[in-house]
């Protein structure tokens, strides 16, 4: 089920327009099967050209599926850098990379005006922009199309996070801890202190403030959590059957994109107490070794231990929910004139009634045994 709101308080002003073109973005948010629409919008773009949708490669970076320029566009000092590196400017200039992105973005168009009438953009940390950041990415658009319809996904909080919580230990992310609930110091985080990124009502305030309350359109996650992309196609572009079974027939390949192959919770504490070892420089071994080789590592490292992930349990689970995220999340129950007080479901039945309070931090000798027995073979130590 789409959710929006009916109430309108902006005024839109018509405006000249390169070519009579709406935009599609797609804005996240992270853990919501993402990767696997980019994914689509990459690989099918030829398709898409010829029913008249297309997913632009002036606003990615590299051949990356997801439109990060616009995340450049919107302030983002990581982003920033990467687009500068990519407009081969010798400075980081963040007004030099919004000329640039919108000089690039009108060529494209110009190029394909004819045969386009709708633009598909999507990255997934759109979402947590600041409210001047918005302001920039629609000045982007000023012009080139006539609508922008935006579109995003939530899922619960606490959901979000134990899925997020592979990753953080994937990449030893500094804000990874024992625990998918913890702050970026590895302890538990104080009342609010994990709301400012989950806070789903402040950041749909933002997003309708700027494009029109009626232009911006949420999904929950968990309505389609099977075949997000199919969700995701059907709210947002208007039925084009043809769209739909392109997706439909090669759905398995590009869902490998989201499939995040969750690490057992043996692999998990291998993982932690590895990361914790080597961010203290007490794994010399290790210290030459690139990012990479250490990701490839943690992977292979991974496939040793079978079994399901760590979950907190049930308890703790739906006090960290119900603490930290209910409050905003029955605010956004009403931005968006659901029916039901709470946007989310409480079922909480998915963690074990017992559970460890965190990962064990494992003895270095044998955590070191096995990840260089593992790396010698990958010839990476």
């Amino acid at each position: 089920m789409l959710y929006h709101s009916t109430s309108d308080n902006s005024q839109r002003q018509p405006k000249p327009f390169l070519a009579q073109m709406k935009a599609l973005l797609h804005i996240g948010d992270q853990k919501n099967g993402s990767k696997a629409y980019q994914d689509f919008l990459l690989k099918f773009r030829p398709q898409l050209l010829e029913m008249g949708l297309l997913a632009p490669t002036s606003t990615k970076i590299k051949n990356h599926g997801y439109d990060s320029i616009l995340q450049a566009v919107g302030g983002e000092k990581e982003f920033v850098e990467l687009a500068s590196r990519s407009f081969e400017f010798e400075h980081d200039l963040l007004w030099k990379v919004r000329s640039k992105a919108k000089e690039s973005l009108q060529d494209e168009l110009t190029y394909y005006h004819s045969r386009v009438h709708t633009l598909l953009l999507s990255f997934e940390g759109l979402v947590h922009l600041p409210a001047s950041g918005l302001t920039e990415v629609k000045q982007l658009f000023q012009d080139l199309v006539q609508d922008i319809s935006i579109i995003c996904s939530f899922r619960r909080q606490d959901r979000k996070l134990c899925s997020a919580f592979t990753t953080k230990l994937l990449h030893n992310l500094k804000w990874a801890g024992p625990h998918p609930f913890f702050n970026s110091k590895g302890s538990q985080p104080r009342k609010g202190e994990l709301l400012e990124n989950n806070n789903y009502a402040k950041h749909i305030l933002n997003w309708q403030s700027e494009f029109g309350y009626p232009n911006v359109s949420v999904l929950k996650y968990e309505d389609h959590s099977s075949d997000i992309v199919n969700g995701i196609l059907s709210s947002t572009i208007s039925p084009l059957p043809s769209l739909l079974k392109i997706w439909d027939d090669n759905k398995k390949e590009c869902n490998k994109a989201r499939i995040n192959n969750s690490f057992s919770h043996t692999a998990q504490t291998y993982i932690h107490s590895f990361n914790t070892y080597l961010n203290t420089g007490q794994l010399i071994n290790f210290k030459s070794c690139s990012p990479i080789d250490l990701i490839s590592l943690r992977q292979q490292v991974s496939q040793q231990f079978t079994g399901t992930s760590y979950r907190p349990k049930r308890s703790t689970a739906e006090k960290f929910y119900l603490v930290n995220f209910s409050e905003s999340n029955h605010a956004l129950s009403r931005i968006l004139g659901h029916k039901n007080n709470d946007f989310f479901d409480l079922d909480f039945t998915e963690y074990p009634l017992e559970s460890p309070e965190r990962l064990e931090l494992l003895p270095k000798k044998l955590v070191k045994e096995i990840f260089c027995d593992i790396a010698s073979t990958m010839n990476i130590i």
